[in-house]
């Protein structure tokens, strides 16, 4: 499918979209003077839209094997590109730098290699179902990319750098808060580690000015040293590579995640320094 014809396919689900939703709303407004019209409107615009909503997620689909593929493919080494695959939550959540949520959901798998070291990240959408007893609510807590680099050598103790008054996700372990030497670093990040001299070893002048420059940048951002793996969150609230509707068309997406592969590059090379 060529870009002119997805564009073709997003206008189309657009218009679907724009009148379902007019048929909702004046469904709901005749509904009490005349429910024999306003029902069947009021129940056929809700059903195409779920129509609509289907169909147009089988277009982003296509878009993504052609076209973000072929961008993401060109920037990672031996690299794969897998959207209808994710991280498995299990390992996510071992990995503890996020809290486990009641609902979990991952896409847009990318695998390969950077300065030679095994890379893989993709989208994670993490949701807390809410009740208070008479109401529930469903709350997006982590929407966004999720990274792990291999490590030339494991680092010897657990390391997370953390968002300020990030949710405690201590309990259980000898891991300590530490305070490091830079005031303005300890206002970005809390810092918990084992050891504190490994802890300062690993956090050298330019890896933590990078860190405070990755902060500035992505604004909710997190990272955890586990044995020979940097994992590293992000949450800017994106779904990365999905068509929107009533969005515009265009290849931001290549750019960002360009960025992204650039900054890993960074700190793969300042951890080996």
């Amino acid at each position: 499918m060529t870009k002119a014809q997805i564009l073709q396919e997003k206008s189309k689900y657009e218009f679907y979209t724009y009148m379902s939703i007019v048929s909702i709303v004046l469904g709901f407004l005749l509904f009490i003077p005349l429910p024999p019209l306003g029902l069947p409107l009021f129940m056929g615009g809700g059903f195409s839209l779920a129509f609509v909503q289907k169909g147009f997620k089988k277009v982003s689909i296509t878009f993504k094997e052609h076209y973000v593929k072929e961008a993401i493919l060109s920037i990672v080494e031996n690299g794969t590109y897998e959207p209808l695959n994710g991280f498995n939550k299990e390992e996510v959540y071992g990995a503890r730098l996020l809290k486990k949520e009641d609902r979990y959901q991952s896409e847009d798998l990318i695998t390969g290699e950077l300065l030679g070291r095994k890379i893989r990240c993709a989208d994670l959408h993490l949701q807390d179902v809410r009740s208070n007893g008479k109401s529930t609510s469903v709350v997006t807590v982590f929407r966004g990319k999720y990274f792990e680099v291999e490590l030339d050598k494991p680092i010897n103790q657990f390391v997370y750098i953390v968002q300020n008054r990030y949710y405690f996700f201590n309990n259980g372990t000898n891991l300590k808060k530490m305070e490091m030497e830079w005031v303005g670093f300890n206002q970005a990040f809390d810092v918990y580690g084992e050891d504190e001299l490994e802890t300062f070893k690993l956090l050298k002048p330019a890896f933590m000015e990078k860190l405070i420059g990755l902060k500035q940048y992505y604004k909710k951002i997190s990272f955890g040293f586990i044995g020979k793996k940097l994992v590293i969150a992000i949450n800017n609230g994106k779904d990365s590579f999905d068509l929107r509707l009533f969005h515009p068309f265009n290849d931001q997406f290549s750019e960002e995640i360009k960025k992204e592969l650039m900054d890993l590059k960074d700190i793969i090379t300042l951890l080996v320094e």
